[in-house]
């Protein structure tokens, strides 16, 4: 049997950086000359268009497709958990604006890319007239932690929270978008997540048909609920997590 990598983009350090750690070959995405044989692996490193050639695909371009587009993503996952939920969300600008009205202190997310990452393509709307046209808005949720649990088969194999960065200015860092640009970066000393919001995440990944992926997830103290805001089929990856998927895959592959 063979494992090989394929990247959404011959860019990915993450899929460069994993495929070194598993001492693994990276396909192109087109016009590779690799011949797969009946035993092989193909890891799909989010990619939504792969050629079905292979015989064994962990991540099927389909799923990930799903799982890319935050629409799709929210509509599968929505009452199909026991302990997560996901925002309250719309495609209808009409719809966004209402809440306003019935939502005192409403902030509407308008997510103007639906497979955008790293806090891209999000404008934040306090007031009606704020919002802008977009394919998927969602209520913002006050968070008091924001996590990120990584699936691999049916197992929990990390788990982070976003914290803050030391070496940002209070006056650039943004509470609201927790992105490394914003002043966050993941840790996981000290990080506890309840066992039952951890088997959720792994209902998120099983529900989109994916054999791998990075749920994020935040707490809202008032409401005490968690939300699932989506699931990455490319996540980034250094230090432990990297170590983590290059073993969980394997195994997965190897299974």
């Amino acid at each position: 049997m063979r494992i090989r990598l394929i990247p959404y983009h011959a860019a990915s350090a993450s899929a460069r950086d994993l495929a070194r750690t598993m001492g693994i070959f990276r396909l192109k995405k087109e016009g590779s000359s690799f011949r797969a044989r009946p035993s092989d692996v193909i890891i799909n490193w989010g990619n939504t268009t792969l050629t079905p050639r292979y015989w064994r695909v962990l991540n099927l371009a389909r799923c990930v497709a799903n799982a890319s587009d935050k629409v799709t993503c929210l509509s599968m996952l929505e009452g199909r958990l026991d302990h997560l939920t996901v925002p309250p969300f719309t495609t209808s600008i009409d719809t966004a604006r209402e809440w306003f009205a019935t939502d005192e202190g409403c902030v509407v997310v308008c997510r103007t890319l639906t497979r955008a990452s790293s806090g891209r393509g999000i404008v934040m709307a306090p007031l009606p007239d704020m919002i802008v046209p977009a394919p998927l808005y969602t209520k913002y949720i006050k968070k008091v932690s924001e996590y990120r649990v990584h699936v691999v088969g049916n197992a929990v194999i990390d788990v982070q929270k976003k914290m803050r960065r030391t070496d940002i200015p209070d006056e650039q860092v943004n509470w609201q978008v927790r992105s490394h640009s914003n002043g966050f970066i993941f840790g996981r000393e000290g990080v506890v997540l309840p066992d039952a919001v951890a088997a959720d995440c792994v209902r998120c990944v099983n529900e989109l048909g994916l054999d791998f992926g990075a749920v994020d997830v935040i707490f809202n103290a008032h409401q005490e609920t968690y939300y699932v805001l989506e699931v990455n089929t490319a996540p980034g990856l250094t230090g432990t997590t990297l170590v983590n998927y290059a073993n969980a895959l394997t195994n997965l592959a190897n299974s």
